[in-house]
């Protein structure tokens, strides 16, 4: 089973492709938090088309859910972030994709036992499993795509 797993932001967005004998392509789009929002959305869609792009497509796309209330910032960022996340959507929807949204809690417990584990912890989790290298955003990506793959398959 080959997996998308996205984690995005408003200042960067992360994708990891785990396809189903464990070969891995990460990858990390830097937005900016200061950039113009409409130019966010379009940067987005273009790295995940370009990502995207001369691989099967994946049997199953999963996207970090986020807390409206735990999201730091303003109202503002919140929807921002709506905004970026309804783009990511739409990209998929555009190559035949569904998003299914796991919560961070869930995907933190299966790799590391904590459900509220923090980036040091997911780090060392993913060490264990055999995964290193990447940023923290493509962790986490990489992180929801095998929990997905592994619960599901």
């Amino acid at each position: 089973m080959n997996v998308l797993g996205i984690d995005p932001g408003i200042g960067v967005t992360a994708l990891a492709y785990l396809r189903g004998d464990n070969t891995l392509e990460l990858c990390t789009i830097r937005l900016g938090a200061k950039m113009d929002p409409d130019e966010r959305i379009f940067e987005v869609a273009d790295k995940m088309r370009g990502f995207l792009r001369g691989k099967p497509l994946p049997d199953e796309v999963v996207i970090e859910g986020f807390a409206m209330y735990g999201l730091k910032g303003s109202v503002t960022n919140a929807f921002h972030m709506g905004r970026l996340i309804q783009a990511i959507l739409f990209t998929l929807n555009a190559c035949c994709l569904r998003a299914k949204t796991i919560p961070a809690r869930e995907v933190r417990k299966y790799i590391t036992g904590n459900p509220s584990a923090k980036s040091a912890q997911i780090r060392e989790g993913l060490r264990l499993m055999g995964y290193e290298g990447g940023n923290d955003h493509t962790r986490d990506a990489l992180a929801l795509a095998l929990y997905w793959r592994d619960s599901h398959a």
